[in-house]
């Protein structure tokens, strides 16, 4: 079967012989079977017919039941890996539990009846025999539950009164956590293990039934199939669900109590939510939708069986008495719309990974050559010690073997040991070196990120730095624009002799033209001078000039300009004549060093042009 392949859920419907109270009553049955797949019921002189897998008749047996549900082959394929469920539903005292696990008083006595085992019985025993006579390796394990009003109670541990909580993950879907397992030996240990459980569930008389079982029970047997054969590497994990419902009643009369109206509300509750999910999955139009598992912890833990990878097998069971007709044919049209539920069954395999069982093999065949090298070290040191060599010299030593005779064994292994060493030592070498080159290269990385992260600062220090001197060089030049009178000639020819001294643009002084003094470029002798390399005095080129050019400069007349030019010109050739420097006149500071006037000739040529 494969992954892609739909299977219909599989719906049986059982009758049940009327009761000794019925035939004491009178009542006459409403139902036929004219044959094995169709149910015919009287309801108001009309009769309606059922059609289903399988109908099985008052006179039906429970080893007809096991045969004719196809229970072999649900248990054969659980062995295989499927996820198969059987689950019997109807109305209280229509007989589920006779069904599922035989009658009650099967439990009571120490005499076993074989001929009255129910579903669980016989699917286990079949089960034993199938695993026994398999080759692989197969375990058995088993868990017994039951849902009493809306609580989940571990009947293998009965003596745990919390309840069990109900999980769900996308890998295994919906489990009951903490849930006891034992492991199946034997059909013994299982009858051992069924009779606690239904000495723990809950039951209470009714006046359908003795013993109406008030809860629903599930038993989970869980199958671990390995192949014989290791190299396949695959394993299968199948599982078979027997479950009980309990039945739904309407209940009348005063003589109901609390309890008996709060059990038959959550086990009504419980069976709607389950006619939900199955109307939502015959729907096309809401089976791709919301299916509400989550409404109940019965739709819980049968969501795999009903709309998912298992295989389901749904037991009908109705009463014929005329009382119980409204309820018989409620069950049937569930059952009908169960019928059309289509599920999707995969087999779980535990895969084992291609990589897993090559390296199994790869060890096996590790020990195999293990085994010959211990062969040989043994005949090795078996060789040495009767020709009285030291088993060192076997092994690559360093003594010498002188004249004594080796055997060639010995001599191989000792041969193939010494190739081993060198090898070794050379790959040992090989990686040193790896080792050393990589971490040459790293210390390179580190170096050269380290210089990089120098230079990045030195540029952006050397940046930095070149926006002050900007900024400097534009405020000064802003000061020097705003200032007027004599200062402003004289700072502007101070920067001029500067920049002509450090060799800086001249465009630093090109606001000073904006002056209303009209001071001039240095002349075209100071360019001249930077360019070639000399130094520029510019009381030189104030002497070169004549007296007369020198007229209207800081708004002096042309006799005074005379005057204090020759005035300083003497005062330095008497400083000269002494043998001093000559030193400032007496009206400048000491202390501060101030510039020479631009050339007479463009200060005049800037007064005329004024």
């Amino acid at each position: 079967m494969g992954p892609q392949d739909e299977t219909r859920v599989i719906v049986a419907a059982r009758v049940r012989p009327t009761s000794e109270q019925e035939d004491a009553r009178g009542e006459q049955g409403t139902m036929y079977c004219p044959d094995q797949r169709h149910l015919l019921v009287c309801h108001g002189g009309r009769e309606k017919a059922f059609s289903f897998d399988v109908v099985l008749g008052p006179q039906s047996s429970q080893q007809d039941v096991f045969e004719e549900c196809g229970m072999k082959k649900l248990i054969d394929m659980a062995i295989v890996g499927f996820s198969c469920t059987v689950f019997a539903f109807g109305q209280t005292g229509s007989g589920k539990t006779y069904t599922i696990t035989g009658p009650h008083s099967l439990f009571l006595g120490s005499s076993q009846e074989p001929q009255m085992y129910g579903l669980m019985q016989r699917s286990v025993s079949y089960l034993l025999d199938q695993t026994q006579s398999m080759d692989g390796d197969v375990s058995l394990s088993a868990s017994y539950l039951e849902i009493y009003n809306e609580q989940v109670r571990d009947l293998l541990t009965p003596w745990l009164t919390s309840s069990l909580s109900v999980r769900g993950n996308q890998t295994h879907g919906f489990y009951v956590e903490n849930l006891s397992t034992v492991e199946l030996g034997s059909l013994e240990d299982f009858m051992k293990l069924l009779e606690a459980g239904l000495r723990s569930r809950r039951t209470s008389s009714q006046a359908q039934n003795e013993h109406s079982s008030r809860s629903h029970s599930i038993l989970t047997v869980s199958i671990r199939a390995e192949a014989a054969n290791a190299n396949e590497g695959t394993a299968t994990q199948g599982k078979l669900c027997l479950v009980d419902l309990a039945g739904s009643e309407r209940l009348r009369g005063p003589s109901s109590t609390e309890d008996l109206l709060e059990e038959a509300a959550n086990i009504n509750r419980s069976l709607l939510s389950l006619g939900k999910c199955i109307s939502a999955l015959v729907d096309p139009r809401k089976k791709s939708g919301h299916i509400p598992y989550r409404d109940s912890k019965l739709t819980k833990l049968l969501s795999d069986s009903l709309g998912g990878a298992g295989i389901t097998l749904m037991i009908a069971c109705v009463s014929p008495a005329t009382a119980n007709l409204q309820e018989t044919l409620n069950t049937l049209r569930f059952s009908s719309r169960a019928k059309r539920i289509k599920n999707r069954p995969i087999a779980k395999h535990v895969l084992r990974e291609k990589l897993v069982v090559s390296l199994q093999g790869e060890i096996r065949l590790l020990r195999s050559e293990n085994m010959l090298l211990r062969q040989h070290l043994s005949s090795a040191e078996e060789s040495a010690r009767r020709s009285s060599v030291p088993i060192s010299a076997c092994y690559g030593g360093s003594e010498p073997l002188g004249k004594v005779e080796t055997d060639p064994v010995a001599e191989g292994s000792s041969c193939s040991s010494v190739c081993l060493k060198n090898l070794l030592q050379e790959l040992m070498q090989d990686n040193r070196r790896l080792q050393e080159e990589k971490a040459a290269l790293l210390n390179c990385i580190q170096s050269s990120k380290q210089q990089g992260a120098l230079l990045s600062l030195e540029n952006a220090q050397l940046l930095h730095k070149l926006d002050e001197l900007q900024r400097v060089i534009s405020s000064t030049a802003h000061a020097t624009s705003s200032c007027s009178g004599p200062s402003l000639c004289g700072r502007a020819a101070h920067c001029s002799l500067q920049c002509v001294h450090h060799q800086l643009p001249l465009a630093i002084i090109s606001p000073l033209h904006r002056c209303r003094a009209r001071v001039a470029l240095p002349p075209l002798r100071a360019l001249q001078a930077v360019a070639s390399g000399e130094k520029y005095s510019a009381q030189t080129e104030i002497q070169s000039e004549p007296p007369s050019q020198s007229a209207g400069l800081h708004g002096r007349s042309g006799t005074e300009s005379r005057g204090r030019i020759q005035h300083f010109l003497a005062l330095r050739d008497s400083r000269a004549l002494r043998g001093r420097p000559a030193e400032p006149p007496s009206w400048r500071s000491p202390n501060k060093v101030l510039p020479s006037a631009p050339p007479i000739s463009a200060l005049s040529k800037g007064a005329t042009t004024r």
